[in-house]
């Protein structure tokens, strides 16, 4: 992944995340695929921010939303309960 990529699209997921829009979110990725980004890549930028915001806890709303991120990243895997993201696809 390059960081300017992902420096592209870090603001946005920060702005659905602090707002709690994961249907948004949700929207968000489905464009993204259709623009023409992979679906690993896409897990790729938000495993990224989920290690950023791991690192910088500092309140139980921040870890809330660490924990709901966790909750839409197994949404790209086998481990989704309830819904799938990108179900076209091989899992991550």
């Amino acid at each position: 992944m390059e960081d300017s990529e992902y420096e592209q699209v870090r603001h946005q997921l920060l702005c659905f995340l602090q707002n709690e829009d994961f249907e948004g979110l949700h929207a968000w990725v489905n464009i993204q695929h259709q623009t023409g980004n992979s679906k690993k890549l896409i897990y790729t930028w938000l495993l990224e921010l989920h290690r950023l915001l791991g690192e910088s806890i500092e309140s139980d709303a921040d870890e809330a939303r660490h924990d709901q991120l966790v909750d839409f990243l197994d949404g790209f895997t086998a481990w989704g309960k309830g819904f799938r993201i990108l179900p076209e696809e091989p899992d991550i």
